[in-house]
């Protein structure tokens, strides 16, 4: 039987309620010049350039642009912001973090 997973925001996602693991969330942000910043503390996050050009800027390096089909991780403890010039959507997953580190 298929089950629905909202991507968009202005509802919840339900993605916990059709995939086994250790699911927060997964939607579709749209990101411009003003940034979006994650960090790793309780999550992992996964993201994935579906249209346009996101830079990438984790808080000790240099920016990385990524373009359509361009994909980052942000593993346990970091951080990054992510921007955009013109618009660009971007899929981002967020897994949640066991407190023993073990995902």
């Amino acid at each position: 039987m298929p089950f629905k997973v909202n991507l968009l925001r202005g509802e919840p996602s339900r993605i916990d309620e059709v995939m086994a693991g250790p699911w927060r969330d997964i939607r579709v942000e749209t990101i411009g010049a003003e940034p979006l910043r994650l960090a790793s503390v309780d999550v992992e996050y996964a993201g994935f350039v579906i249209d346009g050009v996101c830079m990438i800027a984790p808080e000790d390096g240099e920016p990385i642009e990524l373009v359509r089909g361009g994909a980052f991780a942000i593993p346990r403890g970091g951080e990054i912001s992510v921007s955009a010039a013109d618009p660009c959507r971007l899929l981002l997953i967020e897994m949640a973090l066991s407190a023993g580190g073990d995902h």
